[in-house]
C-alpha cells in the first residue's frame, strides 16, 4: 500500500511545482495590494489602453488522413490598438475606487478633466518563446526558459495639461517544461499578473490625487 502511495506523491509535487512554483513575478516599481479608498479629489476621469508586442496567433489545422498539418501564422489582431481585457480591468478598479470612467478613443485630445493614457508593450524571449511554441505545436516536452517582460507607460492630463508620466515594469520569468499560456494577464490561470495590472491602476489614481491635492484642485 505504501508502495502504491509514494508515485502519487511524486506525481502531485511535480504537478504542484510544474504549475505553481515556476513562475517568478518582479514587479518595478514595488506596488501595493491594498484598496483605495473613495476620494472627493477624483471623482471622473477618460482613458485609453494601446497594446502592442502580443506574440502572433498560431492556428494549426491537421487534413482528414493525419497525413498533414497547415500551419497559419497572423498577427494579434490587438497589437496598436486598444485591449478589451485592460479596459475592462481598468474600469473595476475605477468603478471600486468610486470613479466615474469612460474609454475615450480622442486619446489626448481630450480637452476637459482628467485622462490617463496607457500604453502596454509586451517583450520575450524569441528563443524562449520559440521553445514553447514547438513544443505546443508538436505536443511534446521540450525544456526551455522564457522570460517575458510587460511595460506600462502611463502618462496623466487633466484639461491636456501633463500631471506626471510613469514606467511600471513587470517581468515573469519561468522555467516550466509545459506550454505557456501567454499572455499573463490574460490567461486565467495567470491571475498574479491581472493583480498587478489593477495594482497599477491604483497606484496611478493615487499619484493623480496626490498631484491634484499639491496643485490645490480638491475640495476642501
Amino acid at each position: 500500500m505504501k508502495a502504491s502511495i509514494r508515485p502519487i506523491m511524486v506525481i502531485g509535487l511535480i504537478t504542484c511545482i510544474g504549475f505553481n512554483c515556476l513562475y517568478y513575478h518582479t514587479v518595478d516599481p514595488a506596488l501595493s495590494r491594498n484598496n483605495l479608498e473613495p476620494s472627493s479629489c477624483l471623482s471622473v476621469v477618460a482613458f485609453k489602453t494601446l497594446i502592442n508586442g502580443l506574440p502572433p496567433d498560431i492556428n494549426t489545422e491537421q487534413s482528414p488522413d493525419g497525413k498533414r498539418t497547415n500551419i497559419k501564422v497572423t498577427e494579434d489582431k490587438y497589437n496598436g490598438q486598444s485591449h478589451p481585457i485592460l479596459d475592462v480591468m481598468a474600469k473595476e478598479v475605477f468603478n471600486e475606487s468610486g470613479i466615474l470612467s469612460s474609454n475615450d478613443k480622442q486619446g489626448t485630445e481630450v480637452t476637459k478633466g482628467v485622462f490617463i493614457q496607457i500604453n502596454n508593450k509586451i517583450s520575450y524571449s524569441a528563443l524562449g518563446y520559440a521553445g514553447r511554441l514547438l513544443s505546443t505545436m508538436t505536443l511534446s516536452i521540450l525544456p526551455s526558459r522564457l522570460t517575458a517582460v510587460e511595460s506600462f507607460d502611463i502618462s496623466a492630463f487633466e484639461d491636456q495639461k501633463l500631471l506626471f508620466k510613469k514606467t511600471y515594469l513587470h517581468e515573469v520569468r519561468s522555467w516550466l517544461w509545459l506550454p505557456l499560456v501567454f499572455f499573463f494577464w490574460a490567461g486565467e490561470d495567470q491571475k498574479e499578473g491581472q493583480f498587478y495590472y489593477k495594482d497599477v491602476i491604483k497606484d496611478v489614481i493615487s499619484n493623480i490625487v496626490a498631484k491634484r491635492k499639491e496643485q490645490k484642485k480638491c475640495p476642501k
